[in-house]
C-alpha cells in the first residue's frame, strides 16, 4: 500500500481497509523502520482495518497478521569487526569458518614464523571470519560475492603493499539450505561460474580477480577443502614437515603420467607426446630427472616408459617433487587407470609431490570429497598440493596453460606454488574457451608452499661409482678406471673438476686431474693409471673439491674402492705381522698371486736366526697354495727370536725375496708384539744407530757425516749473528740459490701472537749478487701460518733455536 502526499508538507494521515479477517494486524513501514502494532479493527462482517502515520512523502506500507511469516532462531548483539579498518596490513589473508578457526591460526603462526621463500621475511598475516565478512559486506547473507568484495577491498584499501597470497580453510556444498539429505556443509561457498558445455561450476577464482570485470585473477588463491578439523591438522602436519625426506634423488625427480581411454583415444588427443615434450622442454636441457608412465605407447620411443597402475605407484613411491597427468579425468580416477582406492596404498611419505592434474574435474570440491581432497588430506602420503579443474576442460588449452607454469617454474625459477600458477593464469589470455580454464583451474593446498627443487648443482658420488675396467693387475700395468657420476641438481655450464687418487700403508699420489663439462643427470669419465706398488690399494674419486662450481653439499662428493695390485717379483704376504709374539710358531699365510692371474706359482719360505741368512735353519722347499691362499707352518722351531723371508717360484725361474721379517716365540707364553735385539735392525731409523755392545739402538751424539759425501760440504753459516732471528724459535727453512727463507713454526709463533702466524725472513747465501749470512728482510705483504717443520742438527745437540744451513753441489 502506497500513500501519497503532494503538498511536501507533514500532516497526520489515516487509512482505512475493509474486510479484514484477522483479529489481528502489524503495519511495517520501511522508510522509517518502525512497526505499527496498536491498529484499529472492526472485526466481522465489514472487517474494516484503521491505522494513522503523520507523513510528507510517498510512503509505503505493509500489513500482515501477526501470525504470518517465521520467527528467527536467535537474535544477538552483534559486535563489529574491523574489516574494514583501513590501517589493516596483510600479505597473506586467511579466510576461515569459525569451525576451523584452530586450524586457521596454526596456519598464521606457521607463516609468521616461516617466510613465503627463502630469504625472506615473514609475511603480515590476516584471519577473516567468513561469518564476520558476511555481516560486514552481505548483511549478514550467505553470499560468495560477499567474500569476493571483502578480498577486493583489502586489495585496494589495506596498508600497503596489497595482499598477495589468500587461503581458504573450509570445504564448500552448492546445496546452500542443506535441502537434499546428502549434501555437505556449506562452510566456504564459492562463486558459481557458468562454463561453457558445462554450466554451473565453483570458481574460487573469481574470489580474487578484483581489479577488473574478467577473470585474470590479482592474488594467488588456494583453498584447504576440510570438513573436521582433524583433516585440517593432518593436512597441517604434512605442510610444517613438507620435506620430511632428505634424499636428493626425489627433489629433482618430476612424474610425467599419460593415459587415454585406450590406444585410439590416446592417439587422436596425443597425451604421450605432450607429456614427453614437457620433458624434452623444460626437463632434459636443465639437467632434472623425470619419471614417465606411459599406459598406451603409440611408437617405438614410447615403449620404454609403458606402465599402468603398478608401475604409477612404484613412481609416485620412489618419490617426486611434481607429478603432472595428461588423460582423461574424473572426480575420482585417472583414466580408470589410478582411482581414488589406490591413493591409500601409496607408500611416499616424507617425498610429497605438487601434483598438476589440468583434466577434467579431478578438483570437482563441490559438495563431494573429490580425487583432489583425497590427495591431500590423507595423512603421511598423496600429495602436498593438487591443482585440477572443478569443471570441464579442453584439452589443448589445458596443455598451454602447463607449458607457462613449466616455463614459470623452471625458466623462470618462480617456485612458489601460488605464485606459478598466478602468474601462469596471468599470462593465459582471458578469451573464449581460455577463461573457461583460468575460471576452474582450483588449487587445493597453500598457495606459500616453496616446491623443493634444487637451485643449484649437487654432485654426488658413491663407491659402487667406482669401477675397475682391468682386474687382478701386475705392477706395471695398465689400468683403466671409469667413474660414473650423478648430478641430483640442476645442469650446469661450467666444467667441474673431477680427481682420481690412490694411496696405500706407504705411499699415495694423484692419478690424474680432470676438467669435464657440466652435465645433467650422469656423466661418466675414465682414467688410465700404471701402479708402481704391489698391495691393497685405495682409490679414491672426487669431484668439485675445488668448489669452482657452487654447490650447497659436498659432504657425498667422494668415492672410494679398493684394488689389489700384484707383483709376481714379490709375495703377497698376509701374516704373521711382524713383531709377532706367541708360544707357539705362527701359521705364514700367503696370497697365491697365480691364482688370480691364472699362473701356477710356488713359494718359499726360508727361517733364520740371523737377518743375514747366510745359513738358514729352514728352508721348506717348494710350496702351493688352494683356491688363492698359501698356509704354512713350521713346527721344528724352538722357542726363540727369529727371521724369515719368501719368495715366488715360477717354473724353474726363482724371483727375489721378500724383505726380511721376524716373529718370536717365547715361553712362558706371552701374545703381543715385541721387538729386541737385532730385530731392530730392521727398523728405519734416523740419526739412531744400531750398538752391536748394547745389542740395542742409540741416539747419535757424533757430527754425521753430511750426505752423499763430505768431499762435497761446501760451506757452513751461522745465523747466530743476524740478530733479527733472534725472536724465531722452532723454525722453517727454504732456498732458492740466491736466497734462504726462514719462518717461524706456527705453534712457536702462538707465544708472541695468538693466531700463530710469522713473517718469512731472508737471507743472501752468497750467491748472485747477494752477501752470505746478511739479512735482506721479510717477503712483503706475508704474514700467515707456517705449517712445514724442518728441524735442524747443531753439533752435539738438535737446535730448536737456529738454522745451521749446510750447503752441496
Amino acid at each position: 500500500m502506497v500513500s501519497e502526499n503532494g503538498t511536501g508538507r507533514k500532516h497526520s494521515q489515516r487509512y482505512y481497509m475493509w474486510q479484514w479477517t484477522s483479529p489481528s494486524m502489524l503495519v511495517y513501514v520501511p522508510a522509517k523502520n518502525v512497526v505499527y502494532v496498536n491498529n484499529l479493527l472492526t472485526g466481522p462482517p465489514n472487517g474494516v482495518a484503521l491505522f494513522q502515520d503523520s507523513v510528507y512523502t510517498p510512503s509505503e506500507y505493509f500489513a500482515v497478521d501477526s501470525l504470518y511469516g517465521k520467527s528467527v532462531d536467535s537474535i544477538r548483539v552483534d559486535t563489529p569487526s574491523r574489516l574494514r579498518d583501513i590501517a589493516n596490513g596483510a600479505d597473506y589473508i586467511i579466510v576461515t569458518h569459525p569451525k576451523f578457526r584452530s586450524v586457521a591460526e596454526r596456519l598464521a603462526t606457521f607463516r609468521r614464523s616461516k617466510p613465503v621463500g627463502s630469504g625472506t621475511t615473514p609475511p603480515r598475516v590476516y584471519i577473516a571470519d567468513v561469518l564476520e565478512i558476511y555481516d560486514e559486506f552481505s548483511h549478514g547473507l550467505m553470499d560468495p560475492f560477499a567474500i569476493r568484495d571483502f578480498l577486493a577491498f583489502a586489495f585496494n584499501s589495506f596498508a600497503r603493499p596489497a595482499p598477495l597470497y589468500v587461503t581458504l580453510v573450509g570445504d564448500m556444498s552448492y546445496d546452500y539450505r542443506k535441502i537434499l539429505p546428502e549434501s555437505r556443509e556449506n562452510y566456504i561457498p564459492s562463486i558459481p561460474f557458468h562454463s561453457y558445455q558445462y554450466g554451473q561450476s565453483a570458481s574460487d577464482n573469481g574470489f580474487v580477480a578484483v581489479t577488473g570485470n574478467g577473470v585474470t585473477p590479482d592474488m594467488a588463491l588456494s583453498r584447504i577443502s576440510i570438513e573436521t578439523v582433524e583433516e585440517g591438522m593432518t593436512f597441517l602436519d604434512k605442510l610444517e614437515n613438507y620435506p620430511t625426506d632428505n634424499g636428493k634423488k626425489w627433489r629433482e625427480t618430476v612424474m610425467l603420467l599419460s593415459s587415454g581411454i585406450d590406444a585410439n583415444d590416446e592417439l587422436q588427443f596425443g597425451f604421450n607426446r605432450e607429456s614427453l615434450k614437457l620433458k624434452q622442454n623444460f626437463l632434459d636441457p636443465l639437467g632434472y630427472n623425470s619419471s614417465v608412465v606411459i599406459r598406451f605407447p603409440n611408437n617405438p620411443s614410447e615403449i620404454p616408459y609403458q606402465g599402468s597402475t603398478p608401475e604409477i605407484k612404484s613412481a609416485f613411491d620412489r618419490g617426486a617433487v611434481l607429478a603432472n597427468y595428461y588423460g582423461h579425468g574424473g572426480g575420482y580416477q585417472w583414466d580408470l587407470t589410478f582411482l581414488n582406492n589406490d591413493i591409500y596404498t601409496l607408500n611416499n611419505a616424507g617425498r610429497l609431490p605438487l601434483i598438476i592434474s589440468v583434466t577434467c574435474y579431478t578438483a570437482h570440491f563441490d559438495n563431494q570429497d573429490v580425487f583432489g581432497e583425497q590427495f591431500v588430506k590423507i595423512p603421511d602420503k598423496g600429495a602436498i598440493g593438487f591443482f585440477g579443474s572443478s569443471g570441464l576442460t579442453l584439452w589443448q588449452i589445458g596443455t598451454y596453460y602447463n607449458s607457462l607454469f613449466f616455463d614459470e617454474v623452471f625458466n623462470q625459477k618462480n617456485t612458489i606454488s601460488g605464485k606459478a600458477i598466478l602468474a601462469s593464469k596471468v599470462r593465459t589470455p582471458p578469451v573464449g574457451y581460455y577463461i573457461n580454464q583460468i575460471a576452474l583451474l582450483t588449487y587445493l593446498g597453500e598457495p606459500g608452499l616453496e616446491i623443493v627443487l634444487p637451485k643449484k648443482p649437487d654432485f654426488v658420488l658413491e663407491n659402487s661409482d667406482l669401477r675397475f675396467l682391468t682386474t687382478n693387475p701386475l705392477v706395471d700395468d695398465t689400468v683403466k678406471i671409469k667413474l660414473t657420476m650423478s648430478n641430483f641438481g640442476i645442469r650446469t655450464n661450467d666444467s667441474v673438476t673431477v680427481k682420481l687418487r690412490f694411496s696405500s700403508q706407504d705411499t699415495s699420489g694423484v692419478v690424474a686431474t680432470k676438467r669435464i663439462p657440466g652435465f645433467g643427470n650422469n656423466d661418466s669419465t675414465e682414467f688410465v693409471w700404471i701402479p708402481k706398488k704391489s698391495g691393497l690399494i685405495t682409490l679414491t674419486a672426487e669431484i668439485n673439491d675445488d668448489n669452482l662450481v657452487p654447490e650447497d653439499d659436498h659432504s657425498d662428493n667422494i668415492a672410494s674402492s679398493v684394488m689389489a695390485v700384484f707383483n709376481i717379483s714379490d709375495p703377497s704376504i698376509i701374516s704373521p705381522e711382524d713383531g709377532y709374539t706367541s708360544s707357539i710358531n705362527p701359521e705364514i699365510k700367503i696370497s697365491d698371486i697365480g691364482y688370480y692371474i691364472n699362473r701356477n706359482f710356488s713359494y718359499q719360505v726360508e727361517f733364520d736366526t740371523s737377518f743375514t741368512f747366510v745359513s738358514p735353519l729352514v728352508n721348506s722347499g717348494n710350496l702351493t697354495g688352494v683356491d688363492g691362499l698359501l698356509t704354512y707352518k713350521n713346527t721344528t722351531l724352538t722357542p726363540g727370536r727369529f727371521f724369515w723371508r719368501s719368495r715366488i717360484v715360477d717354473g724353474n725361474n726363482l724371483g727375489r725375496w721378500s724383505s726380511t721379517r721376524t716373529f718370536n716365540t717365547i715361553d712362558p707364553p706371552m701374545e703381543g708384539f715385541t721387538y729386541s735385539g737385532t730385530q731392530l735392525r730392521l727398523f728405519e731409523t734416523e740419526n739412531v744407530n744400531f750398538s752391536n755392545q748394547l745389542n740395542g739402538l742409540t741416539l747419535n751424539t757424533s757430527l754425521n757425516i753430511p750426505k752423499p759425501q763430505l768431499s762435497r760440504l761446501k760451506y757452513k753459516i751461522d745465523l747466530d749473528a743476524v740478530s733479527e732471528l733472534d725472536t724465531i724459535a722452532l723454525n722453517c727453512f727454504a732456498g732458492d740459490g740466491t736466497y734462504y727463507y726462514l719462518a717461524e713454526y706456527w705453534f712457536s709463533a702462538y707465544q708472541n701472537n695468538p693466531e700463530g702466524k710469522s713473517e718469512i725472513h731472508i737471507v743472501g747465501t752468497g750467491n748472485n749478487g747477494t752477501t752470505r749470512g746478511e739479512y735482506y728482510g721479510v717477503v712483503p705483504g706475508f704474514y700467515e701460518q707456517i705449517r712445514l717443520q724442518f728441524t735442524t742438527i747443531k753439533e752435539k745437540y738438535i737446535s730448536r733455536k737456529r738454522a745451521l744451513p749446510t750447503c752441496f753441489d
